[in-house]
């Protein structure tokens, strides 16, 4: 008698709480005052993963590719290969200075044809390394949010004023 009792209870609450004309397996789509596309303007009650950017809501790049090289003359390498109409966004960079004895500069570049050879922007200030023969690797970035990007159509090059070896690491997306 017990057990009828309560699941003649327990059916009685199933059916009070969960209304016939309830959809789970399609949900409505919900519009308020924190929707937003991105590149909108930020909303009042907005909660997201982004970011304002003079204003409007900026998402965050997340680096899904990476590249490295080693330069040991003084000229201007290509890192990673213009595509079309994308930009190049470099969300982290690992750099091991001049581990010879030659000091060297390093900066990062935008350009197009071979090796940057028409620069369209300098995305980096320029670095200084001594020379040094255990030269510490440092860096910057996380992998996560842009630390720069080169302009829509550029490839990405890195520039070494001298014969000293600098080795370097990025972590970028393209888009």
């Amino acid at each position: 008698m017990k057990s009828t009792l309560r699941l003649a209870l327990a059916l009685l609450v199933v059916f009070l709480v969960c209304r016939a004309d309830l959809n789970v397996a399609q949900p409505a789509p919900v519009v308020d005052a924190a929707s937003s596309a991105t590149g909108s303007a930020v909303p009042a009650k907005a909660i997201y993963i982004a970011g304002n950017a003079a204003g409007l809501q900026t998402g965050l790049a997340v680096c899904n590719n990476s590249a490295q090289l080693q330069m040991a003359t003084a000229t201007t390498t290509q890192i990673v290969a213009l595509s079309g109409t994308t930009a190049i966004r470099v969300c982290a960079i690992s750099v091991q200075g001049s581990v010879t004895s030659t000091a060297t500069t390093l900066k990062f570049i935008a350009g197009t044809g071979t090796a940057c050879a028409t620069p369209t922007a300098t995305l980096t200030p320029t670095w200084n390394f001594p020379l040094s023969t255990s030269a510490p690797p440092w860096g910057l970035g996380s992998g996560i949010g842009t630390l720069f990007q080169t302009p829509a159509g550029s490839a990405l090059c890195a520039t070494n004023s001298a014969a000293g070896t600098v080795n370097i690491m990025i972590s970028y997306t393209q888009y």
